[in-house]
């Protein structure tokens, strides 16, 4: 019996003697050095862990970004070879893989290599691009711009799967993505569109992020003609931006004497780089660096045309040789050089120019075009007044130190304002900020007015407006037939207003007058070219639609109608109006054919929509508005018919959405609709979704 107790106290003993060694062994093993770090978004830090190094050593760590750059930092492990470092957002600005291992600095012990991913951050509307191949395009040839668009986050990293939309001021541009079906932005965050157009005038686009909702850049213009109107030839086949050059600066310049120059972008070709958009960085290269005074960052605008000039914005302080560069901030290879020498003359500090000041006008738009200018300058010295870089008067600043000029009419257009302060000899004390200022004297102008249905309609009708004009106006007023009713600016296109009065009831020709003011209440009163002419409803060729019935599903309706009563042979397709009030149906979708029963999906569960259909020929003529109906999704006891509103079924131009055609299965359902109730028009009136096939 011993015996047999001993033999399993034995056993016992290799099973708790070969535990302690595995157990002893993982401890090992989980005591091998490692370093992990947690993935992070570009502009935020991230904090490195390292375990199984030895107590209380210090530590190399080898960061690695995607671009290459390399970067080290130092600390120490703890009594258990463990610790954290953080890794500050400055060096995880790049977006990719990076590289990390950790070593001792006195010891033998190293992790292995470890990875983490860096994110783009969300998109920058600021950083991320609009440009536009060129600004001039050929009608009746085979001519087109591209408009590139770039999207990335504040650190330059690209955003892919971003749905941009090219929107234009005039209707009839057309608008097709490059690369057929791409309408979304690739890995390199860019996507493409082509523009052309079949009629001269100039088109202003916007893009437009679908995916962050907000425009990207400023929108940029193109002008439409023929080749003789265009003046095609010269610069306009440039390329991008390859080189840039000083130009329009003196080889030599005095101490303390700010000047004016002019940096133009060319492409490979030396042809003037006309597109160029990027943002300019100056700098002077040596060790008289500091003595210099550059202008601030500037981002070229389609205007400048490749071109621009940087008025008294370069001052030196000690005698020398300068080599001045500009670079872009996103292209560090596209840059320009050039040497200038500084000779000895006022020793005034750079800080005297904290005595000259403009104090008026102050930046900003006027319509005025005589300006006082005034300001500050160091008594009874002379102050010269620089407009545009053009000396346009001298004044003497007075015993308080005040000085005031008061311009000539000047020229419509930007102003760049400055004062210099001299002595008897003309040698610079001092000179001021320059303020900028645009004047504006002309009344605002109308471009373009359209309406639908069109010029014609019958009496009492609902009809859409849109006119062109100039962005930002204060007002513009339409003034039918004693009526006036105030138009809208389109958030996303400036300068197109719309909106929607009422024609006449009486048969005739009116007039179309509009009032408008723009922001500097300069006023202009017009009468546009083309009429409105009201004829009576018995001169439409279609008749209102019959019996339209609405079925509410699960986020959607379902529609059934007759034809009209004269002439079905004469519908082409029907359009369905539909929205949350029954005098704003701001949403649209057209049938295949001339369908009598279609659905509208990816409606809002529980709000009540108002439905109204018309024919439409193959003109594109509308027919007589008849009645609404209106339902509830989700909610099929609502289900209604029968609103007389004829003159709410307007054309909202709304993008049309995928819908299609109602299964059978669905008809039995509407058929059951009951009228109406008015106590339905008390309900608050709510934007309706975007329709879409189910």
């Amino acid at each position: 019996m011993k015996t047999h107790i001993n033999k399993w106290g034995a056993y016992l003993a290799i099973a708790i003697l070969g535990s302690l060694v595995v157990a002893h062994l993982s401890g090992f093993a989980s005591a091998s050095p490692r370093i992990t770090a947690v993935s992070a978004v570009a502009g935020y830090g991230t904090t490195l862990s390292v375990t199984g190094m030895d107590a209380n050593q210090p530590l190399l760590y080898t960061l690695n970004n995607p671009a290459g750059q390399q970067f080290t930092f130092q600390g120490f492990t703890d009594t258990n070879g463990s610790t954290e470092y953080h890794v500050s957002e400055s060096y995880l600005q790049t977006a990719g893989v990076y590289r990390v291992m950790a070593q001792e600095t006195r010891g033998s012990l190293a992790t292995k290599m470890s990875v983490f991913t860096v994110y783009p951050d969300q998109t920058s509307p600021q950083a991320s691009q609009f440009q536009l191949s060129k600004q001039q395009v050929q009608t009746g040839a085979y001519d087109f711009a591209l408009a590139k668009v770039r999207i990335v986050d504040a650190y330059g990293n690209p955003l892919s799967q971003h749905f941009i939309q090219i929107i234009s001021t005039r209707p009839g541009d057309l608008i097709k993505p490059y690369v057929t079906n791409q309408y979304s932005t690739d890995d390199r965050g860019e996507v493409t569109y082509a523009l052309t157009s079949a009629q001269a005038g100039i088109s202003t686009y916007t893009a437009y992020d679908l995916t962050a909702q907000h425009a990207v850049g400023t929108p940029l213009s193109v002008q439409y003609g023929s080749s003789n109107i265009l003046g095609v030839g010269g610069d306009q086949d440039a390329g991008p931006a390859y080189s840039f050059t000083f130009e329009q600066m003196p080889v030599s310049v005095q101490v303390n004497h700010p000047i004016d120059f002019t940096v133009t972008a060319y492409d490979i070709a030396q042809k003037m780089a006309t597109s160029y958009v990027g943002t300019v960085h100056f700098a002077a290269i040596g060790d008289n660096n500091m003595y210099v005074s550059f202008p601030q960052d500037y981002t070229y605008t389609p205007s400048d045309l490749g071109k621009h000039t940087f008025p008294l914005s370069l001052q030196f302080q000690q005698e020398g040789t300068y080599q001045l560069q500009v670079q872009d901030t996103k292209k560090p290879t596209l840059v320009g050089t050039t040497t200038i020498i500084v000779k000895g003359g006022s020793t005034t500090s750079s800080s005297s120019n904290n005595m000259v000041a403009i104090t008026a006008p102050s930046p900003g738009s006027y319509s005025a075009n005589i300006q006082t200018i005034s300001g500050n300058a160091p008594a009874g010295k002379d102050v010269k007044i620089y407009d545009n870089n053009e000396e346009i008067g001298t004044v003497v600043a007075n015993l308080k130190s005040q000085f005031e000029y008061t311009t000539q009419p000047l020229a419509d257009g930007a102003h760049e304002f400055a004062a210099l302060s001299v002595d008897q000899k003309g040698v610079v004390l001092g000179s001021s900020d320059k303020v900028s200022i645009t004047i504006n004297t002309k009344p605002p102008a109308l471009q373009s007015v359209q309406l639908v249905p069109g010029f014609s309609v019958t009496p009492g009708l609902s009809v859409q407006i849109q006119v062109m004009s100039d962005a930002h106006l204060k007002s513009l007023t339409i003034d039918m037939n004693g009526t006036q009713t105030d138009l809208m600016e389109d958030a996303l296109q400036p300068g197109v207003y719309q909106g929607t009065f009422a024609s006449p009831v009486q048969p005739g020709q009116y007039d179309l007058k509009f009032i408008i003011h723009d922001a500097l209440n300069n006023q202009n009163s017009v009468v546009y070219e083309q009429k409105l002419v009201v004829t009576p409803d018995s001169a439409q060729s279609l008749k209102a639609v019959k019996d339209v019935k609405a079925a509410p599903g699960l986020f959607k309706v379902s529609l059934m109608w007759n034809d009209p009563d004269n002439s079905p042979a004469l519908v082409h397709h029907y359009r369905i109006f539909y929205g949350t009030s029954p005098t704003a149906l701001t949403g649209s979708a057209d049938t295949q054919g001339n369908a009598h029963q279609w659905y509208i999906p990816n409606l809002q569960n529980g709000i009540a929509y108002y439905f109204g259909v018309v024919a439409v020929d193959a003109s594109g003529s509308y027919g007589a508005g008849g009645t609404l109906a209106v339902a509830t999704p989700n909610d099929p006891a609502t289900i209604k018919g029968g609103l007389p509103a004829a003159d709410t079924l307007i054309d909202s131009n709304a993008m049309n959405g995928e819908t299609g055609p109602e299964v059978l299965w669905l008809i039995p359902l509407s058929i059951a609709g009951y009228q109406a109730s008015r106590k339905l028009l008390g309900k608050a009136a709510r934007k309706g979704s975007r329709t879409g096939r189910q």
